[in-house]
């Protein structure tokens, strides 16, 4: 019965774990649509995005993560285990017993240094700054962990206190999250304004564009859109609707499916590739 109980405490706490992290992935691609389309005029539903598509995308990218995570901490395990063996045979030859002191100096100290919490959250700000580049990515850590020690002594005094500390951090590292990729989204849908070229991060992110060009029927032919030029078709549409977006006007077109024919240029073309760079040249960004 015991080892049943632990079992059962096992798998709920593993399965709390997972539902929270898959909340965490759903909520940070969810900002990240949403500022990405927005900054184009459009809602993630707009280009056939709907809540289903992104839980569905959620779901893949949370079993990535879980495999990533099992690969490296059997990766670090292994490691681990052979710096032990290791620094143990390296003792075994030099025949001296375990030091004593230090083990006290550390029980000592160890109130007093930031506690997990704080240390994961700072290393979310370093991870997040080494993405976007920024200058002093140490610093902006370094910042965070020092803001934040002393809420999380205030808050882990105690067993209580310390359910409270994880809540609060979680947040904390949720509202980073979404405040990082919101921000993310909108700079990945400026440069795509600018260019006609989604970035690998948006590419990473899952945002579906293809080039083609339409043959509008006359009577929807949108104003200042010359026949020929090539559009950005975002998303893979709705049942009624196409989004197409035009670099030379900077506008966003949505029409019925019914009323456009689209020739679509498959694969991609490439900017790095003279052929891509002549198709992108038919954007005609601004």
């Amino acid at each position: 019965m015991r080892g049943g109980r632990v079992a059962a405490l096992e798998y709920s706490t593993v399965f709390s774990a997972l539902t929270l992290i898959g909340l965490f992935v759903f909520g940070s691609l969810s900002a990240y649509y949403f500022s990405f389309y927005r900054e184009l005029g459009l809602t993630p539903s707009n280009v056939g995005l709907a809540q289903g598509e992104v839980l569905a995308r959620a779901a893949y990218w949370l079993g990535s993560l879980v495999l990533a995570m099992v690969f490296l901490l059997a990766l670090l395990g292994s490691l681990a285990l052979v710096v032990v063996q290791f620094v143990r045979w390296l003792r075994r030859r030099l025949n001296r017993p375990p030091p004593q002191r230090l083990p006290r100096v550390f029980r000592r100290v160890r109130p007093f240094l930031p506690p997990a919490e704080c240390w994961v959250l700072a290393a979310l700000v370093l991870v997040i700054a080494l993405l976007q580049q920024t200058s002093l990515p140490l610093l902006d850590a370094a910042v965070v962990l020092i803001l934040f020690w002393p809420l999380g002594h205030v808050l882990g005094r105690n067993r209580g206190r310390r359910r409270l500390s994880i809540v609060v951090f979680s947040l904390l590292c949720l509202a980073l999250i979404l405040l990082t990729l919101g921000q993310q989204g909108k700079q990945d849908a400026e440069h795509l304004e600018k260019t006609g070229v989604a970035r690998d991060t948006a590419q990473l992110m899952g945002i579906e564009h293809v080039y083609a060009v339409p043959q509008f029927a006359a009577e929807v032919a949108p104003r200042g859109y010359r026949q020929g030029r090539m559009l950005v078709l975002l998303g893979s549409g709705t049942d009624d609707t196409y989004a197409l977006y035009d670099c030379a006007e900077g506008q966003v077109y949505r029409v019925y499916t019914g009323q456009v024919s689209l020739h679509v240029f498959v694969p991609q073309p490439n900017p790095s590739e003279p052929e891509g760079a002549a198709a992108l040249s038919r954007l005609q960004c601004r």
